[in-house]
């Protein structure tokens, strides 16, 4: 919390008075209810009519990657000082190599900045974490007792669709999975569907004895909202793909698809697993092993987002990318669309 605090006031008390407003152009959601960073007088807004009186555009790749969405008509840049933003903070970011497609082209010599989950981006954007290791905290234990663990389990698995849609890929592996084992599932947009509250959320899942993390597509540094809201409880997360999550989780902390030629192979080793303790608890092994998880405040997004523009226009940068197709070329990294139907073989 100390870095945190430094991280928000170390350089900016100078532009602390000075409103910053930013126009979600998309009217992004997630920044509905995380709309106010108040130490830097800085907020977003989603009224297109405001945007001659904003200070930067957030463009949100996500909302606009298929021919569902609507496609995006980007304003003629006619003030330089406004700032203008890619931002993708959903996976994935289109690109030939991945299968994802955009109806529309995005314009040369616009943006001034990147705000996405990919670790080489302007602006990071995460939905959680990061965990860390400390070789000093290795004789302490985080989140870890071992009578808690089967405490109330008696349901095999768990799946919770945030986006209430899903891809032919998605389907394919839902409904495979459901043909093997009981997999109970509920959708996060029909609140009849899912009760829960804050106090509620951890009994809901500690019910199970695994929980899937599968997103429209698998993008490295992408970790989506579903891994991180379990991620302290006791339940083993199921990821997709073991080489997107390997070296940003703690070892031997997870399961992943793609370690399984099918889902009968994996569907052998989770009832193995639910009947053998013992081997099930070694997957919380690493919370006595010097792992912890970072906590951020709740307004870390908003807040360093607001920072690094405001840092940005501090320094009178016009700079803008030539071409941002080919930074996205270069390093986005996703897995081709559909990737585990199609590496399970039920998908062609």
């Amino acid at each position: 919390m100390i870095l945190l605090s430094i991280f928000l006031f170390a350089s900016l008390y100078v532009h602390v008075y000075t409103k910053f407003t930013i126009l979600s152009w998309n009217k992004n959601k997630y920044f509905y209810n995380n709309s106010n960073c108040t130490v830097l007088n800085c907020k977003v807004i989603f009224n297109r009519n405001k945007i001659q009186y904003v200070n930067a555009i957030l463009f949100e790749e996500h909302y606009s990657f298929d021919k569902q969405r609507a496609k995006i008509n980007f304003p003629k840049r006619n003030n330089n000082k406004i700032l203008n933003v890619y931002t993708s903070i959903s996976s994935p970011i289109p690109t030939i190599k991945n299968d994802f497609k955009r109806n529309y082209k995005l314009p040369l010599n616009y943006f001034n900045l990147i705000f996405s989950y990919n670790s080489k981006s302007d602006i990071i954007f995460t939905y959680g974490g990061p965990w860390f290791y400390d070789k000093k905290l290795q004789n302490e234990t985080f989140n870890f007792n071992q009578n808690d663990i089967f405490k109330n389990k008696n349901l095999p698995v768990v799946w919770i669709n945030k986006d209430c849609t899903l891809n032919e890929g998605q389907k394919r592996v839902i409904n495979n999975l459901k043909s093997k084992i009981k997999l109970e599932e509920f959708k996060r947009c029909d609140k009849q569907n899912l009760n829960t509250t804050n106090k509620t959320i951890k009994d809901f899942y500690e019910k199970y004895y695994f929980y899937i993390v599968m997103d429209e597509a698998d993008c490295k540094d992408y970790l989506t909202i579903s891994y991180w809201e379990a991620s302290t409880f006791n339940i083993v997360p199921i990821v997709t793909a073991r080489r997107n999550y390997q070296n940003i989780l703690p070892q031997s902390s997870f399961i992943a698809m793609d370690d399984y030629k099918n889902a009968d192979e994996m569907v052998f080793y989770l009832n193995f697993l639910m009947e053998n303790k013992i081997i099930y608890s070694r997957y919380f092994e690493y919370r006595k092993k010097g792992w912890t998880l970072e906590k951020k405040p709740y307004d870390y997004n908003i807040c360093n987002l607001c920072k690094k523009l405001i840092e940005f226009r501090s320094k009178n940068s016009h700079e803008k990318f030539k071409n941002i197709q080919m930074w996205i070329l270069q390093n986005n990294q996703c897995l081709k669309k559909n990737y585990i139907s199609r590496y399970w073989k039920i998908l062609y």
